[in-house]
């Protein structure tokens, strides 16, 4: 009988175990490792994120790999690389093993930004929760100034320290006789809107322009052979206007119209200019009358004139024949 001795030694198993995420579907699987990048850190306006990687792998995959960043994330194949919000990747012979860096960008709202990275391939898909934070980089302030002109034109709100990329808006309100008409810059035309809105880059000063109202106003004569008129022209709103009707010989002035509507029977009119406005001075021709004296018993009658107009003067003069004395006239 022969007898066999057996010495067992114990051997030691030193592993680590990595986590990963696996989905699995008809259209193959993926798996991403980890399924979580977290700490990510930029400077609005200056400085993305240091880029931190996750490994895809895919199995058995039909169809190209979509890579899908939230807002404010971006991934790049390559460390150094170009980085985009969006990839795909495809897969060869249905296997795909690809490293992806991911970042958070510079131009990132300032802020939490905490979102979903999606991986998917047909019906199958995988995810990676992102979580970083934006803080705000230096800021560059710009001196934007406001100014109306004239003065007395108008009032204008909006000048200010802006910080840069920020909207300023300027507003222009025209005061009473004066109407609005352009935002300069410079001496250059920027906006003929009252209400001016634009993103500052840069310090500037604005002028608001305004211009004073004025209107015309004409007078004219009905008859033309009635008389003269005078005072018509252009005046600035709110100034008074006086407009004088003379009347020729043989006329005699009715009334100043306006639009057919009687306004005054003065012929010196006087009024506040609030529009342009066209009136008619208007006359009326005297009626001519005969003058004729009556023949008389003990003396003769004479005229001074054998026609007159309504208002004239006329002299009658009686002469009283001998033997007869003048009496009176009735």
């Amino acid at each position: 009988t022969s007898s066999v001795s057996v010495t067992a030694n114990s051997i030691q198993y030193n592993a680590q175990m990595k986590i990963t995420k696996e989905v699995s579907g008809s259209d193959g699987s993926l798996s991403v490792s980890p399924s979580a990048l977290t700490g990510f850190v930029s400077v609005n306006g200056s400085t993305a994120s240091d880029a931190q990687s996750v490994t895809l792998i895919g199995t058995n995959l039909g169809s190209d790999v979509t890579v899908t960043m939230p807002t404010g994330y971006e991934v790049s194949t390559s460390a150094n690389g170009t980085y985009a919000t969006s990839l795909t990747l495809t897969p060869s012979s249905g296997s795909l093993r690809q490293m992806l860096y991911v970042r958070l960008m510079s131009s990132a709202s300032v802020g939490t930004h905490n979102g979903t990275m999606t991986l998917a391939s047909g019906t199958v898909s995988a995810t990676v929760t992102l979580s970083g934070e934006v803080s705000q980089g230096a800021v560059t302030y710009y001196n934007v100034t406001v100014t109306a002109n004239p003065t007395a034109g108008g009032t204008v709100t909006g000048g200010s320290n802006y910080a840069e990329g920020a909207t300023a808006t300027l507003t222009a309100n025209a005061n009473a006789g004066y109407s609005f008409v352009n935002w300069t810059k410079n001496g250059t035309i920027v906006s003929t809107s009252a209400t001016y809105t634009f993103t500052v880059t840069a310090a500037g000063d604005y002028v608001a322009n305004f211009s004073r109202n004025s209107y015309a106003i004409t007078a004219t004569a009905n008859p033309t052979a009635g008389g003269t008129v005078t005072g018509a022209g252009t005046y600035y709103e709110n100034n008074e206007c006086t407009l004088t009707a003379a009347a020729n010989t043989n006329y005699v002035f009715v009334n100043w119209t306006k639009d057919g509507v009687e306004v005054s029977t003065n012929p010196t009119y006087t009024f506040t200019v609030t529009a342009a406005a066209s009136y008619v001075a208007n006359f009326d021709q005297l009626v001519a009358h005969s003058v004729t004296c009556a023949t008389v018993e003990g003396g003769t009658l004479n005229a001074s004139v054998s026609t007159a107009y309504a208002g004239a003067t006329v002299t009658l003069t009686a002469t009283p024949e001998t033997g007869y004395f003048f009496s009176a006239w009735n």
